[in-house]
């Protein structure tokens, strides 16, 4: 998928080994994400959090998880959200809900092929 470490978190097992069929280095479920990250960053965390559920317990979890000087993405749009200041998450990270309608030029063109790399679409995990 990139050339970065990808770590899958789902509470579903069926999701999580579709994850990996789709190219995750690992997958695991949401009490062994902490420890996982931690011992696959030698304790620095993750550089880049994508939350695409954006719920409590994971926007929860993108704080935990996430590296000082790293960023995370809430592309979900369940009811979380991301307490920012001094001592709530670690330094010098970003935050992002990036949800702020069309761009010029970003909208699919009808016929224009699939979302991604032989995925066809959407993938369904």
């Amino acid at each position: 998928m990139t050339a970065c470490v990808t770590i899958a978190v789902d509470l579903d097992a069926s999701r999580r080994s579709r994850a990996l069929e789709l190219g995750a280095d690992h997958a695991v479920a949401p009490d062994q994400a902490s420890e996982v990250v931690a011992r696959l960053t030698g304790g620095d965390g993750a550089a880049v959090v994508l939350d695409l559920v954006g719920s409590v317990p994971t926007t929860s979890l993108a704080t935990q998880i996430v590296m000082r000087g790293g960023e995370i993405n809430v592309i979900g749009v369940g009811q979380g959200s991301v307490e920012v200041g001094y001592g709530t998450i670690p330094t010098d990270v970003s935050v992002r809900f990036p949800y702020s309608g069309t761009r010029p030029g970003s909208a699919r063109r009808p016929g224009a092929g699939p979302l991604g790399p032989d995925l066809g679409g959407r993938p369904d995990l």
